[in-house]
């Protein structure tokens, strides 16, 4: 038999319990990987996505919407047009059953803001069916961005590169039906070029070799000849 005193306090545990909110199921990320990118130079960003879930997330077709925030006066941009060459990747979401197959280009570069800043496309399965993706994550497109502008970036800036949430960045099933997902934005640092670099590097190495070797002949005592 309970106490009056232990039944009160299981019920309030209970009632907190319930009243706990649920744990949200947010379904897949969408994530923008960071990137750096030497003056004048062009590269690729990946963006992929994931589910939350051990057993995986449905999707049959995708649309997005990216855009490059500014830095000041300096420019980077989208390439245009894009390669997407994330359907030649095995690691590609819809790989082997991609709509877009053998299409040049599945999406547009334009201006929003500053030039070619902003990139929409899309893609789905080519039967119709789910994919699944997985919590390790997928492929879902390559970025090709270039420092090359009329305003060229400098070193030490950095751009990021958003998902615009609205019409043109969507998750659906086979049936379209709406797929929840978040989205994580990306970060490009334009860094000297890996040349310039290890250049940096062995003029500091042989700077160090010479101030030690300085430093023995200073300590350096010589024998006296008997």
């Amino acid at each position: 038999m309970l106490r009056p005193t232990q039944r009160s306090a299981i019920i309030a545990v209970a009632c907190f319990f319930t009243a706990l909110p649920a744990t949200a199921h947010a379904g897949l990320l969408i994530r923008v990987g960071d990137a750096s990118l030497a003056p004048g130079s062009t590269g690729t960003v990946d963006v992929t996505i994931e589910s939350d879930s051990l057993s995986g997330d449905p999707l049959a077709n995708y649309g997005f919407e990216f855009r490059i925030g500014t830095a000041g006066l300096t420019r980077l941009e989208f390439v245009d047009p894009q390669s997407d060459s994330q359907l030649t990747s095995p690691n590609y979401v819809f790989f082997g059953d991609s709509a877009a197959t053998g299409v040049v280009a599945i999406g547009t570069v334009g201006t929003v803001v500053v030039p070619n800043d902003n990139y929409v496309g899309g893609d789905g399965t080519l039967s119709g069916n789910n994919v699944n993706v997985p919590i390790a994550g997928r492929l879902l497109a390559q970025l090709d961005i270039t420092a090359l502008t009329l305003s060229p970036p400098s070193l030490g800036d950095t751009f990021t590169i958003d998902v615009i949430l609205g019409p043109n960045t969507f998750l659906q099933d086979q049936g379209f039906n709406d797929v929840e997902f978040l989205t994580v934005s990306g970060l490009v640092t334009i860094v000297p070029e890996p040349t310039t670099a290890a250049l940096g590097w062995c003029g500091l190495a042989i700077l160090g070799i010479a101030r030690r070797r300085v430093q023995r002949s200073q300590f350096h005592v010589p024998r006296l000849s008997v």
